[in-house]
């Protein structure tokens, strides 16, 4: 009978302790973008793909990333892209190119703020564990080259998945969209100045 009562009292206090460690345990954080083949039928190298939206403009405009996940179906044309996140910051960070789109992409690198280690293609394990993703962190996806160009699109899930807080994500101009912003500041320019002058 004693042996009975004790295995209770063993098994009443794992009922109560278990919640308990299960509180006080931290949360896994991920901040993880990622690209990926699109859904709804679409491919990576359709010739159209219905609802999706043109990734410069979605990132010109800026993406408000809440907690949890958020995918978005976009055309890429430019090929190469850049994305300047600022927000909270996760334990782990991970860029990744899934399903089909190492076909079409060469590598995903990002770069931390604070000079903490920054990831690449996955998590960087080369501290010894998985890095986080510190803001301001800029996430660059690098396009193999002839891909995802004006006559032929790439249609891509870009995804925010496990994100931890929330923050804004913005594309980076390339540098043909910079160049091209100069010359109309340099046009603009000598209007004025044409126009000062008589």
């Amino acid at each position: 009978m004693t042996k009975v009562l004790g295995a209770w009292r063993i098994l009443a206090i794992a009922v109560v302790a278990f919640p308990v460690l299960l509180l006080l345990a931290p949360s896994a954080r991920a901040d993880i973008i990622e690209i990926e083949n699109p859904t709804g039928g679409c491919n990576i190298n359709s010739t159209s793909c219905a609802g999706a939206v043109d990734l410069t403009t979605l990132l010109a405009a800026g993406i408000s990333v809440p907690s949890g996940t958020l995918k978005f179906l976009v055309e890429d044309t430019q090929g190469s892209f850049t994305i300047d996140y600022t927000g909270t910051s996760g334990n782990v960070g991970s860029c990744q190119l899934n399903g089909g789109t190492p076909s079409f992409f060469s590598s995903c690198v990002g770069v931390n703020g604070g000079g903490f280690p920054g990831f690449s293609n996955g998590h960087d394990r080369s501290t010894g564990d998985a890095t986080g993703l510190f803001s301001p962190a800029t996430i660059t996806f690098t396009a193999d080259p002839g891909d995802c160009t004006p006559t032929s699109p790439c249609f891509l899930t870009l995804g925010f998945v496990s994100w931890q807080g929330s923050g804004i994500a913005t594309g980076v101009p390339e540098p043909g969209t910079l160049s091209f912003l100069a010359t109309g500041l340099l046009g603009l320019l000598g209007l004025a100045r044409r126009r000062l002058s008589c």
